[in-house]
C-alpha cells in the first residue's frame, strides 16, 4: 500500500526532469553556432588598396580586411614575388593591424623589376588571399 508520500515522489521527479531538460536544451541551443551558407564565409576577406613607390625606392603597400569571417584575425600580411601570383611564404611581411587597415614597407627592390604584391590574413577557420596588385618599378635617372 502506498502512502501519500510515496506519490509526491514521482511527480517532484518528473518536475526535476522537466526543469533539467529545459535548463540544458537552452544551454545547448545558445551555444551553437549558425552554420554559414558558404564555406568561404568562414575565411576573412582581404583587399590590396594600394602599392605606391617612395622617393627612396622603397615601396608602401597598403591593405584593408574587408570582413573577419567567422573569427577575429589573427595575422595578416603581404607576400610579394616577380611572379605573377606570390604565395605567402614569398617575400613575407607581417603587419600590425590598425582598426581594420595594415601597411609594409619593401626595401631593396630592383629599380627596373615588375613586382606583384598580394595581401593575406587568417583566422581560427584558416587563411584567404586578395589578388595580387603589380608595381613596375621606375628609378628617374639622373640627367
Amino acid at each position: 500500500m502506498r502512502s501519500a508520500s510515496d506519490s509526491a515522489i514521482p511527480s517532484i521527479d518528473m518536475r526535476l526532469f522537466q526543469l533539467s531538460f529545459l535548463v540544458l536544451s537552452v544551454l545547448l541551443l545558445s551555444g551553437c553556432k549558425k552554420a554559414l551558407d558558404d564555406v568561404h564565409d568562414y575565411y576573412p576577406i582581404v583587399r590590396t588598396e594600394s602599392v605606391t613607390t617612395n622617393a627612396d625606392g622603397s615601396v608602401l603597400v597598403t591593405g584593408r580586411i574587408v570582413s573577419e569571417g567567422d573569427a577575429p584575425i589573427d595575422v595578416a600580411g603581404f607576400c610579394a614575388s616577380a611572379s605573377p601570383v606570390p604565395t605567402m611564404m614569398d617575400n613575407q611581411v607581417l603587419c600590425d593591424l590598425d582598426g581594420d587597415q595594415f601597411t609594409a614597407t619593401y626595401g631593396g627592390l630592383d629599380a627596373y623589376g615588375t613586382y606583384y604584391f598580394r595581401g593575406w590574413a587568417t583566422n581560427a577557420s584558416g587563411y584567404s588571399y586578395c589578388d595580387p596588385i603589380q608595381l613596375e618599378i621606375v628609378t628617374a635617372q639622373p640627367v
